[in-house]
């Protein structure tokens, strides 16, 4: 039987995952790795964005992957006053990413989701309790670096370290 495959990448969880890990991600690269374990259901880039009129070199990043085979989930950034009285930013994706991956329970076998944000651990269980297969990519360390929960870590049926998977996953500088 043939995998049916969804992606999710949570974009601010990567991010941090990536230059902990130290290097830059290939979004391509990671598509065509999916491609080649099964037919690939949904790629989907999931991120909070400033407003259109403030610029942001994550505009860059989300137009390539609109036009490489990547759906883009999005909403715009939230100013809120912490209890310390300082302007904070607010832009989390979870309630998107958990209510997509539902929606696809019954269309896929096989999720693969790029975060280590624990907050997801009862989601994977309950997409294994439909049968889906779950891969967990972000970077675990034993120091102040790592990424991902451990809870998170233990309840994927799959989790891949993105620094001893660089190869799948590093976005290389072309000559």
């Amino acid at each position: 039987m043939t995998k049916r495959i969804a992606i999710f990448v949570d974009g601010s969880n990567l991010s941090a995952s990536s230059r902990a890990a130290g290097f830059r991600i290939d979004f391509a690269k990671v598509l065509k790795h999916w491609q080649n374990e099964g037919q690939v259901q949904d790629a989907s880039y999931f991120t909070a964005l400033p407003p259109k009129d403030v610029p942001s070199p994550l505009r860059t990043l989300t137009d390539w992957l609109q036009y490489n085979g990547w759906f883009l989930i999005t909403k715009e950034v939230k100013d809120h006053l912490g209890a310390d009285g300082i302007f904070k930013i607010k832009g989390n994706m979870d309630v998107e990413i958990a209510v997509k991956a539902m929606s696809l329970s019954d269309r896929i076998t096989d999720l693969v989701l790029f975060s280590g944000d624990g907050d997801f651990r009862y989601l994977i269980e309950a997409l294994q309790h439909k049968g889906i297969c779950v891969t967990v990519v972000s970077h675990f360390s034993r120091g102040d670096d790592c990424q991902i929960s451990d809870d998170l870590r233990r309840q994927a049926n799959v989790f891949l370290d993105l620094k001893r998977h660089r190869e799948v996953f590093e976005l290389l500088r072309r000559v």
